[in-house]
């Protein structure tokens, strides 16, 4: 199993990549569903994400936020980790 791993690593594409990272993107995405059932809002009345830290690097992220709105115009604002403040 680890010889599989490592064949696909090796490979270095985003299908070998992806195959690594997509239980950790959808943990993401599963928090967010968690915290909009939780506040008791529609994800239809959410126009802004802020996403904050190492996950902003990931394009792939974007998209998959933008999938679970169901919407393109969502607007997903960008902050670094370093400089935010309370909100």
């Amino acid at each position: 199993m680890l010889y599989q791993k490592e064949k696909i690593l090796n490979k270095n594409n985003k299908r070998g990549i992806w195959f690594f990272i997509y239980k950790y993107l959808k943990k993401c995405i599963t928090c967010l569903e968690k915290t909009i059932k939780e506040s008791g809002i529609s994800k239809d009345k959410i126009d802004i994400v802020l996403i904050v830290g190492g996950s902003t690097r990931i394009p792939k992220i974007k998209e998959m936020i933008e999938e679970f709105f169901i919407k393109k115009d969502i607007i997903i604002k960008v902050i670094n980790q370093n400089e935010q403040l309370d909100i």
